[in-house]
């Protein structure tokens, strides 16, 4: 066969730039990204990023009602923990009003801030051994993850986005019922972490390509603003539950792991050690819930 288009004069050949919409789609949080692409053929010669979808019901819901009657939706700015920035926000305005929270309602803040912390790291902890081809991790943490989420809807009333929190304290009580519920999961909590770890930290492949990757010294971690963590497994023991209680975590008793080398396993360790001692903090607020009332 003889390619038609060497017979025809140059001149004749000419080229069309073409615009093609990609998405809005997801990159790294759900449908947030479009990219307005200028094609040359199959070459990519522009591109225009389109931000702002974000904007959903609620938001347009609250345009028509004060702020005291919507809670912002902050939930968004995490959405593996979102109630903890719906603490955060609220905190943030009661100091600005001087609004003084009852001690149950922080209390069951506490339990909710440790709840949210633990269905993050155990995303974490599922995809990361996912990424080195390790699948059973990931159903396990999911498995755990799924029943402390039935216990969540039951609280709230969603999966997600909750907006549990509210100025002052939180929606509502909580149930004995469901404090008991909650303090049983609490208790098996642990042994479902140590099975976590037979799977990995004794496991050939997840060590050699976790120990002695991506270190972070001390003061490298605090030059990059690093937090959470991230930063304990760099050998800074900072934590603000303990450096500057709040909704009185100082009545609590927790430790507060911290790594010696800095690398992925460290931050692998740390991560395993607050889920323990997250579940040590939920079981401790249930137990004293589940005889109330």
């Amino acid at each position: 066969m003889t390619d038609a288009t060497a017979t025809l004069p140059q001149g004749d050949l000419h080229t069309e730039i073409m615009t093609l919409n990609m998405g809005p789609q997801h990159p790294s949080t759900h449908g947030v990204l479009q990219i307005e692409l200028k094609l040359d053929g199959e070459t990519v010669v522009d591109m225009d990023p389109v931000l702002g979808y974000l904007h959903r019901g609620k938001e347009k819901h609250a345009e028509h009602i004060t702020w005291q009657q919507w809670m912002a939706m902050t939930d968004r700015l995490d959405y593996l923990a979102p109630l903890q920035s719906e603490i955060g926000y609220a905190m943030a305005v009661e100091k600005l009003c001087g609004i003084e929270v009852p001690e149950r309602a922080q209390a069951i803040r506490v339990m909710i801030a440790e709840c949210m912390r633990l269905t993050a790291h155990l995303v974490w902890f599922g995809t990361s051994a996912l990424e080195v081809g390790a699948v059973t991790p990931f159903f396990l943490a999911f498995r755990e993850r799924e029943d402390l989420f039935d216990l969540l809807d039951e609280l709230t009333g969603l999966r997600t986005n909750q907006e549990f929190i509210r100025f002052g304290g939180v929606k509502a009580d909580l149930d004995p019922d469901w404090a008991r519920r909650m303090l049983e999961w609490a208790r098996r909590f642990p042994a479902c972490v140590d099975e976590y770890e037979l799977l990995l930290s004794g496991n050939r492949i997840w060590y050699d390509r976790a120990r002695n990757i991506g270190v972070m010294n001390p003061d490298l971690a605090m030059s990059l603003g690093m937090t959470g963590p991230n930063l304990r497994a760099a050998g800074v023991p900072h934590d603000l539950r303990k450096a500057e209680p709040y909704s009185g975590y100082e009545k609590y008793d927790f430790e507060i792991p911290v790594g010696t080398i800095g690398d992925v396993y460290d931050r692998y360790l740390v991560r395993l050690e607050e889920m323990r001692q997250s579940g040590r903090i939920i079981g401790f607020f249930a137990s004293r819930s589940s005889r109330s009332g």
